[in-house]
Order: structure tokens, then sequence, then C-alpha cells
């Protein structure tokens, strides 16, 4: 038989009992018009949203403290709330990559002890002296300006050149045509000696980015001293590189406004030792606690120098090494063992994607969940502690999809098996009103392979009715949450960092290929499984059953 043959049956068939067909239809109509904007919603949310977000790469990027690669501590909390994952999640991340990370880049911070405002520390380039170290309220806040900080920022040993920050960062600069350094080539592979400095920092003191490398560069800090009483920390560096103002002002979204405007290599830090790389020039700092006279309990923190400071202070001179004097410094730190505070260690963790960092995201929430139980503080997601607020946002929004989607496909299940079973009695029971024609038809040569194929082409017919509503209805629903969804993203639009987001309509017509290649399905089974009461039993017994 041809096409047109089973076409014309098929209609003959669906004529012959009109009512019922035209309730069937309205049923799997109404099945389609609930399915295709929720499968429409799914794959534009889940293939395209996320999928743009994924071209942002710094969504997935995170920093975090944890413990120094100085101690085998487990995690800590100090007594002014800070956090710090442990040792297990510290050892998780490197151990992720190649799997969800990319990459990990260890980094320490330290802060120069500033006092009114900007009175504490001073910088030299090339013979120009200026004071632009501001204390963390001195510097201002307002977004998309780049602000002075104390900062000195300790990347570690062996990162050259733009690689010092995380790949997705550079990759998210480059696509807008811009750059992380704006003049000079970056470290050098031995960075001893080597200073980076941020482009706000190099105009503050007069130098254009280019004029900039290759001076040298201190820094003089005398906390709450006096200027003549300075300690040079950075002694005579050359400026390697100047980072662009645009690496800051990635933002809050990447946690990078208020990153350090000097940073240094750990080659100009750490040295090696048979315990592994120690900070050479950091003295021993001890936390003990004493009560005042009013029986108030304090914290104090003593320095212990191996031997003169000043002397120590001209060899790291002499050797190009950083000297964190911690009469003029502070560091945030943790008690090792035997009391002795250690810098912090800052992670950054590059994930491959969105779906990796939610995967990396859980680990670490994990671990702050640990922790904050132990203080009654029962938190479910921390992920304002590692990630930017452009994760933090989606994360809530892909929660709510997947609420949204749940609730959605609930219901339009509930809808599709109804619709289903409805069509599924239909065809069976023209099957049975005809087991006589049908065993006629066998009886004088119709092969069984022809009854299924009369009765899917039958379906499809069926299908095709319904195809103008789900077009319309389906189509309508389908552009309203479309137009919903953007508009609701233009308007949260500073939620996201002013990425432009949005869904497509093209993708409804992804659903509509799903649902026909569904209703392909149904078809084949459906006129499988209600003929097989008349292709399996033999002719005389088909013929002498009764209606």
């Amino acid at each position: 038989m041809l096409i047109k043959d089973y076409i014309r049956l098929g209609r003959i068939s669906i004529k012959s009992r009109k009512k019922s067909t035209r309730n069937t239809v309205r049923g799997i109509a109404f099945g389609l018009i609930v399915l295709v904007p929720v499968i429409y919603f799914t794959m534009a949310f889940y293939i395209g949203l996320l999928g743009a977000v994924n071209a942002t790469r710094g969504v997935a990027c995170f920093s975090f403290a944890t413990v120094g690669r100085e101690s085998e501590e487990g995690a800590a909390v100090d007594e002014s709330d800070h956090i710090l994952l442990g040792r297990t999640e510290y050892n998780r991340m490197y151990a992720e990559i190649g799997n969800t990370v990319e990459e990990v880049i260890y980094n320490e911070y330290y802060e120069l002890i500033v006092r009114n405002v900007n009175d504490g520390a001073y910088a030299v380039l090339d013979g120009a002296e200026e004071n632009v170290f501001y204390a963390p309220s001195g510097g201002g806040s307002e977004k998309g300006v780049v602000y002075l900080n104390a900062l000195v920022k300790i990347v570690e040993s062996g990162r050259t050149g733009k690689n010092v920050i995380p790949a997705g960062l550079n990759a998210d600069l480059e696509s807008e045509g811009k750059r992380f350094l704006r003049a000079g080539e970056g470290f050098s592979q031995d960075a001893r000696g080597q200073v980076l400095i941020g482009e706000t920092l190099a105009a503050a003191m007069g130098f254009a980015p280019e004029e900039a490398v290759g001076k040298p560069f201190s820094v003089f800090a005398y906390g709450g001293g006096e200027p003549e009483d300075a300690v040079e920390v950075v002694a005579g560096f050359t400026v390697a590189g100047v980072i662009s103002e645009e690496y800051f002002l990635l933002g809050d979204k990447n946690k990078t406004e208020q990153d350090a405007q000097v940073w240094l290599s750990g080659d100009s830090v750490y040295e090696e030792t048979d315990g592994g790389l120690v900070t050479k020039y950091l003295p021993d700092v001890t936390r003990r606690y004493e009560y005042t006279s009013s029986g108030t309990e304090q914290v104090v923190h003593e320095t212990h120098y191996p031997r003169d400071m000043r002397q120590m202070e001209a060899e790291a001179k002499a050797e190009k090494f950083f000297f964190p004097a911690m009469t003029v410094m502070d560091f945030f730190g943790y008690n090792t063992p035997d009391d002795v505070l250690k810098p912090v260690a800052t992670l950054t963790v590059q994930c491959k994607d969105y779906a990796a960092a939610t995967a990396v995201a859980a680990i670490l929430n994990r671990g702050y969940d640990r922790l904050t139980k132990q203080q009654n503080a029962l938190l479910e997601d921390h992920s304002d502690r590692f990630a930017g607020s452009l994760y933090v946002n989606l994360s809530i929004l892909h929660r709510t999809g997947k609420y949204v989607m749940t609730v959605l496909y609930t219901f339009g299940g509930i809808v599709l098996l109804a619709t289903l079973l409805n069509l599924y009695n239909s065809v069976n029971y023209s099957v049975q009103v005809r087991r006589n024609y049908i065993g006629m038809m066998r009886a004088i040569g119709a092969r069984k392979s022809l009854l299924p194929k009369l009765y899917f082409v039958e379906i499809l017919l069926i299908f095709a009715r319904s195809a103008p509503w789900v077009l319309a209805f389906g189509g309508a629903i389908s552009y309203g949450i479309k137009a919903l969804i953007d508009y609701a993203f233009s308007v949260a639009n500073t939620l996201f960092s002013g990425i432009v987001i949005g869904i497509k309509f093209g993708y409804f017509f992804l659903a509509l290929a799903v649902v026909l290649a569904l209703a392909f399905f149904v078809a084949w089974l459906f006129s499988r499984v209600a003929c097989l009461p008349v292709t399996r039993k033999p002719v005389l017994e088909v013929l002498s059953d009764e209606k």
C-alpha cells in the first residue's frame, strides 16, 4: 500500500467515530499546549540561558580564605567571626584540577597599617614620593570607580605574565577587547625583585602606565610611628607590569574591585626549606590573652624577630625580598599548634563552567556549613563568602527555575498522562470494534505488519488535527514566558552586573520538534500495543471473538 492509501483509510476511520475523535483531539491539544511551553522553558533556560552564563567565565571563579600551606591545621574560626576552610577543602580543590576545576591560584594578603585615611605608608616610584595607601574606609566605594587601598598581594611562584589571574577572568577581559596588563609583560619566570602595580596607583603618582614600567618602586610604612622611622617593606623592586583599571572594574561580580594595587611574586617572599615553602622574613607572631584593669579579656599580639629588625630589613633589601615588618603591617592570620600566627591563604579557583562551579560550591558549602553549625548558625547557602554577586544571583535564579520546572513538569505530566490514556483507549476501542473486519483482512492475505501501520497513520492524523491549536496557544504561552523573563531580567539588570541576559524564542521550534518526535513514538507504541490481540492470535480465533 502507498502512503496515500494509509492516509485515506485513516481519515475514513476517524470520520466514522467523529464525536469521540473530536474529544480526543481536544484532549491532546490541551495536553500539548501545556507540554510545549514547559519544554520550551526548559530548553531556553538550561541550554540558552546557562549557555550565555558560561560565556562569562568569571561566573565560575571563586575566591575564599583557608589555612595556608605552612599549616596542617584543620578549619578554624577566629574571634572576629572570620571563617577559614580547613585542609580538607584546601586539598580537595587541588584534587579537583582536571575534573571540575581548571586551576587553583594561591595568594596571600598583607595590609599596611594606615591611620587618618592615608597616613602611615607611602610609595616611591622612580624618586616620586606619594601617600597612595588608604585605610579600608578611606579609598571610597562608589561603583565603577577604582580606589586605592593598603593591601599587598602575594602571588604564588611560577605565575608569569597575565597568568597571575585565572584564565576565566582573562577570557572575560579579552572578550570585551580589554586586557589584564595595561603595560609591561608581567612577572618573568624568575620574578624576585619584580612588582606589579595598579594603573590607578601609577596615575596617583603621576605616571602613565608605559612610563612606570621598568622603574624602581618602593613601599615605606611607619604605621602609628613617624615617617622618619619608616620600614622599607618593598625595596626598589622593578615594575614588571601595570594592572589595568579594567581588571578592577570587573567588580563585585568577580570580587576584584577591592583587590590590591601592589602585587609581588612568591619568588620575592618564600624560600624553600625541608618543610616546604615558608615566608623568609616573617617574624614569629604569637597571640596571648590578658585582662584589662576593668576585667575585660583582650587579645595581645607579640612579634619576635630572631635578630635585629633593621639588620633583617637591610638583608631583605639586598636580596630583593619582601620584608613583612609586623610593626607596620598586619595580616589576617590563624593559630598553628605552637600558637604562632601565619597568614591566611586565599585560594582563587577557576571552575570549568557553571555546572562545575555548582559542584565545587557544594563542596565549599559543606565546609562552611560544618563550621557555622558549631556556632549554631544554620545557614544553607554560603556562596556569598566565596563567590561574586553574579554567581550568587544566578544560583538563586537557577534554584528558582528548578522549582518552577518541577511544578510545571508535575502538572504537565499529569495532563499528558491523562491525554495519552484517553488516546490509547480511543485506539484500543477502535481495534476491538473492528475485530471481524481485521480478521477478514488477515484471512484474505493481509500481513500482520500492515495493521499497526494503519493505526500508526490514524494516530498521527489525530495529532495533526491538534497542531493548529498547539501552534497558536502553545506559541502564545511560550512567547509570553519569554517576554516575562526578559522583562524581569531588564528590571533586575543590576543584579547581574550589567550582563545582558535573555532567552531566545527559537527554542520554541526545538520544543515543537521534541513534541513531534514524541508524537511519532506514541503513535508507533500505541499502534503496536493496541493491535497485539489481533495480530498474535490465529485468524480463526480473531474471527470467532465477539465484538
